[in-house]
């Protein structure tokens, strides 16, 4: 599995848990009343429109609003724009996302939207074109009001380096397939109506966006998103209440951690996402994941050490060359193997005292043989039950 298919699975995880928990709207029957944040990033998905697994809707537009100081816009007032107005009309001049649809609408189907010399043109309009593109400002209401979309809260200040901007610009590249990783992206069906857009951007990146298509992601943003969408519903990024973990134990097991009568050490596994020149192991891995559950380590261990599935127990000052190797791909006999080498590594560095205890930041796999080798050990796992993007929104908030 590619590293970009591993972050868009993380990407449609987050999503999902999203979905599970607060539902996905439909802006044919939204209005201002509703539960709204005041700010945020939207996700339309599009019937018919699957994942490369046939069952999964794809995402095919992100958007947001209020990325420049000063911005007075809602996220209501952004999916107010889209969905047009109470007669089903709408304004495609004040929605680029109406404006794209319109225009593959008049493609795909010129014998019911004759071609409009009009569409597109201008910031506004006279009350006689307006009249004539009605028909088809009620066409694009009635297509983006049957498509389904969940939204997060990111309600931090408007300015260019808003939270909100940063993830929907990296979820555009992620998801564009003619970005940087657009080889491994999810295309379209054969009749997604975007191919018929008038734009070119539209039809190569199988998303109803332009900006941002052809771009490079950084998958730093994917903790971003999870923070924000565990947060979505609960009015606060609070560790405390995100929706589904067990937070009484964790915390618990936070104060256990700084316990002033044990040493507790806390092991972080390695990552297939590495740095591509020689590193102190703790630079050495570039994941997330791995940033966050190292500064997780850092903050409530006394030391922290790397399972590394080729060199053992690491210790993150160590320089290490780039390497491929998995736990994961191991057969049960050479897990036991590396699990006992690492248990002789910890006794050498002095790690098998009877006041030490261990915080495990690592997978199953690299678990399971190693933490029996420990059973006479106090240890503990924040992390137990979790799936990936569950692991990242939880650290995030805790660190």
């Amino acid at each position: 599995m590619s590293l970009h298919h591993e972050d868009l699975s993380i990407f449609y995880e987050i999503l999902g848990r999203l979905r599970d928990r607060i539902g996905v709207r439909y802006l044919k029957a939204c209005h201002s009343r509703m539960n709204w944040p005041k700010r945020g990033v939207y996700f339309y998905f599009e019937p018919g429109e699957f994942r490369s697994d046939g069952r999964t809707l794809r995402v095919v537009r992100v958007g947001t609003h209020a990325v420049s100081s000063g911005s007075r816009s809602t996220l209501w007032k952004r999916l107010m724009s889209h969905k047009g107005t109470h007669e089903g009309g709408g304004n495609h001049r004040g929605s680029i996302f109406r404006r794209w649809v319109g225009s593959a609408l008049m493609n795909n189907r010129p014998d019911r939207f004759p071609n409009s010399p009009t569409w597109g043109v201008g910031s506004t309009a006279k009350a006689d074109v307006r009249r004539k593109e009605k028909h088809l400002e009620r066409a694009v209401s009635a297509y983006i009001g049957e498509m389904p979309f969940l939204w997060i809260d990111a309600d931090d200040e408007p300015n260019k380096h808003s939270v909100r901007g940063v993830i929907e610009s990296h979820a555009i590249a992620l998801l564009s397939c003619c970005g940087k990783s657009g080889a491994t992206a999810d295309h379209p069906s054969k009749a997604w109506l975007g191919y018929h857009c008038e734009s070119d951007a539209v039809r190569r990146s199988g998303l109803w966006n332009v900006r941002g298509v052809d771009g490079e992601y950084d998958d730093d943003f994917l903790s971003i998103l999870a923070k924000c969408a565990n947060a979505t519903g609960h009015g606060e990024n609070d560790v405390k209440k995100v929706s589904g973990y067990d937070c009484t134990q964790r915390l618990r097991l936070i104060e256990f951690a700084k316990s002033p009568s044990r040493e507790t050490i806390a092991l972080v596994s390695c990552v297939k996402r590495k740095a591509t020149t020689p590193q102190a192991a703790k630079a050495l891995y570039t994941s997330p994941l791995f940033r966050l559950s190292r500064a997780y380590a850092q903050r409530y261990a006394d030391r922290w050490f790397i399972l590394s599935a080729k060199h053992g127990l690491l210790h993150p000052e160590m320089k290490v060359t780039p390497y491929e190797k998995s736990l994961t791909t191991m057969s049960t006999r050479a897990r036991l193997a590396w699990a006992e080498r690492v248990y002789e590594q910890m006794r050498r560095e002095g790690l098998l005292h009877d006041s030490m205890s261990f915080l495990w930041l690592a997978g199953k796999k690299y678990q399971k043989e190693l933490s029996r080798l420990l059973g006479d050990f106090e240890q503990f796992d924040p992390l137990a039950g979790l799936r990936m993007g569950e692991r990242l929104a939880w650290l995030g908030a805790a660190t």
